[in-house]
């Protein structure tokens, strides 16, 4: 115990928690379990669109998205940003099939959202950015 009266976390803390199933997750057959830090295959969901998108295809801790940001400063004491799915996934857009950009509904999308500036089109109506007027 520190001085403040709150509870410091040793290392030897931290190892004693690796083998206490004391997390509660959602595995991809939609059951809820307890699991410990050092079963393999479990993850974090601390973003709403991931939580959505690796919904009961990982295991996930089973809490939600605003929970696990406020349990975020425990998950780094643990040394769990390796669970974390933000920090193991990539994002990859895939586009298939014939693709245009409609010029006109760019600029009005750019001008909504960014009155001062023009996109920039590269190439054959390609919007990259927005450039200074």
């Amino acid at each position: 115990m520190h001085d403040s009266g709150r509870h410091v976390i040793t290392e030897e803390d931290r190892v004693d928690c690796q083998n206490i199933e004391m997390f509660l997750v959602t595995t991809k057959e939609a059951y809820d379990k307890l699991i410990s830090l050092s079963a393999p295959d479990w993850f974090v969901a601390d973003k709403m669109l991931l939580r959505n998108t690796f919904h009961r295809t990982l295991t996930l801790l089973a809490f939600d998205v605003d929970t696990v940001t406020d349990l975020m400063r425990i998950f780094k004491v643990l040394e769990m940003e390796n669970r974390l799915v933000s920090q193991v996934s990539q994002r990859r857009i895939i586009t298939e099939g014939d693709v245009t950009v409609d010029k006109d509904l760019s600029r009005a999308l750019s001008h909504t959202c960014c009155p001062n500036r023009a996109p920039v089109f590269i190439g054959e109506g390609v919007v990259l950015g927005h450039g200074t007027r």
